[in-house]
């Protein structure tokens, strides 16, 4: 709000991340199984598009815990339960792999169900804990000239697109 103070705004901005980590955390937890129960010849292809997509979403997530200034400490604990999520859904998937082996149509049903999970939770995420704080609250974005804005949109519409393409092969 604007007779917020900057205190407030920082918590607030801190809460909002908090948000976006735990929304994070599911979603990487349900990216993780998807992976987990997949196999065959869609593994090596799904393992590529997921590895670049938690690279950046690693990086989406980094980046808008810095601009709430959060601590170090608070810092690096968020990257370490980011970095330990996907890995954790892929032990939970292998092990719903092992229990469907013998029956291929509940683990497909299994696996379509984690990936529309997944993707619903990450659209909150994105939309709502991380555009939408960026675009009206960002002291940064709203400090830049017209142009440097307009490039940062295309990058952001660009990046979408690659996420997209990347799709195509998950």
């Amino acid at each position: 709000a604007a007779g917020e103070s900057p205190r407030a705004r920082l918590s607030s901005r801190a809460l909002g991340i908090y948000a976006v980590e735990a929304g994070i955390v599911m979603h990487s937890v349900l990216v993780g199984a998807s992976l987990g129960v997949s196999s065959g010849a869609a593994f090596p292809p799904l393992l590529a598009a997921l590895s670049f997509h938690q690279f950046f979403e690693g990086f989406a997530v980094g980046s808008a815990a810095l601009d709430a200034a959060l601590a170090p400490r608070v810092f690096c604990a968020l990257g370490a339960v980011f970095s330990a999520t996907t890995p954790a859904g892929m032990l939970a998937g292998m092990a719903l792999r092992g229990v469907y082996e013998d029956r291929p149509e509940p683990a497909r049903i299994a696996e379509g169900v984690l990936d529309a999970a997944a993707s619903g939770v990450l659209l909150y995420v994105v939309l709502v804990q991380l555009l939408a704080p960026m675009m009206t609250h960002s002291p940064w974005l709203h400090a830049l000239p017209a142009r440097q804005k307009g490039l940062c949109f295309a990058a952001l519409y660009l990046g979408a697109g690659a996420m997209a393409l990347l799709g195509l092969w998950a």
